[in-house]
């Protein structure tokens, strides 16, 4: 036994020692949750911009699938129906709401690490 744990403990000090160990796990999941966020971000972008010259009904289908990835992309969300609901609204849905959204929860998700 004292021999498996032998083997098994150089084995770890070796590759530390090469530096291929990997990152901890709590760093890689937060690099996974940023780049998550930057698409995010580009999705809510691209949204606003080419989604206001829509009509009403291809509005709307256009806003549930952008509400549908972004919700794929940071989590089901309370915050992404109240986007959704407000895009829907003809004056309203000219404001940047996808990008609000995303700031919003993107700085509540930093608050909360």
């Amino acid at each position: 036994m004292s021999a498996l744990l032998q083997s098994r403990d150089n084995s770890t000090s070796a590759t530390a020692h090469r530096g291929t160990h990997p990152a901890p796990r709590s760093r890689r999941w937060t690099a996974i949750a940023s780049i998550r966020h930057t698409v995010a971000f580009v999705v809510a972008i691209a949204a606003d911009t080419i989604g206001a010259p829509l009509g009403e009904v291809a509005g709307v289908v256009f806003d549930l699938s952008v509400a549908l990835l972004l919700a794929a992309l940071i989590g089901p969300k309370p915050f992404l129906l109240l986007a959704f609901v407000l895009e829907a609204i003809p004056i309203v849905g000219l404001f940047p709401t996808w990008i609000a959204a995303v700031t919003f929860l993107s700085r509540q998700g930093s608050e909360r690490r």
